[in-house]
């Protein structure tokens, strides 16, 4: 029973994806995922400023806000990684697959690729999360 459930949502989420339809399960779990995935991370975006960017691409300005261009190039690179998981959903979770949810997600972060952060590859830094170093993380995703 539970593995039916899963196989409806799975090609419910395909369907919704290869019609463009952004009014389903697919642009929910788009958004929601983005968001609370680069909130973790210390993005400044709003749950409604994911949406913007995901219906329509982009933000609307209000008063002096000024809005990062990693967070949106990191929203937009989750958007994109969410699609690969969508077109590898069937596929065994290999170190390969993993490197490439990585660069989907990195690819566009000019931040990070100026400062030489390894993109769709192992981290080769330390991470800091506020004055605590996690020492031998394989990936941050």
């Amino acid at each position: 029973m539970y593995g039916d459930s899963i196989l409806k949502i799975k090609k419910q989420l395909m369907f919704e994806f290869e019609k463009r339809d952004r009014q389903g399960i697919y642009a929910k779990f788009q958004k929601m995922m983005a968001y609370n995935s680069n909130k973790i991370e210390g993005s400044t975006l709003t749950s409604e400023q994911t949406a913007s960017l995901f219906d329509t691409g982009s933000l609307y300005a209000t008063n002096d806000i000024v809005y990062r261009a990693k967070d949106i190039e990191e929203m937009n690179g989750h958007f994109k990684l969410f699609i690969k998981m969508l077109k590898t959903l069937d596929e065994p979770l290999t170190e390969e697959v993993i490197k490439g949810f990585h660069y989907e997600l990195k690819v566009g972060v000019f931040e990070d690729m100026a400062n030489g952060y390894p993109v769709g590859e192992y981290k080769n830094r330390e991470n800091i999360v506020s004055d605590i170093k996690l020492h031998r993380l394989i990936m941050c995703l």
